[in-house]
């Protein structure tokens, strides 16, 4: 009886601590964004940049932008998005058309965007 117990208990402690690893990992994935779906955790309005800062920034990054557009001729989409919840703030966001794209998509933001907050969409 003692033995089963402990084997409930570690397997609890074991089931608790990967769900805190794979959460800890989601929520790192969603502040940033992630492929096909929504963010759950938005990031704070003190991380996002004003709307024409971000549009510069797009603006400069137009060889990345053109390297996006590729992955999908046609079919993606590239703006810069005001944040109601944060008056001024904008994001970047990119709606793409396929589950295929976000590899693709994902190497090139973190490359060329680092560290600015965006969204990708599968729409």
């Amino acid at each position: 009886m003692a033995g089963s117990m402990r084997t409930k208990l570690l397997v609890g402690i074991i089931g608790s601590i990967a769900l805190v690893v794979l959460l800890s990992q989601g929520l790192m994935i969603y502040t940033q964004g992630s492929c096909g779906q929504y963010p759950i955790l938005e990031p704070a309005c003190s991380e996002l940049l004003s709307v024409a800062e971000t549009q510069k920034l797009l603006q400069s990054k137009q060889s990345a932008v053109n390297e996006l557009m590729q992955i999908s001729p046609g079919m993606i989409d590239i703006s810069v998005q005001p944040q109601s919840r944060c008056p001024g703030k904008g994001m970047i966001v990119v709606f793409h058309p396929s589950e295929r794209d976000c590899d693709s998509l994902n190497e090139i933001i973190r490359r060329d965007f680092s560290d600015i907050p965006y969204k990708i969409v599968n729409n």
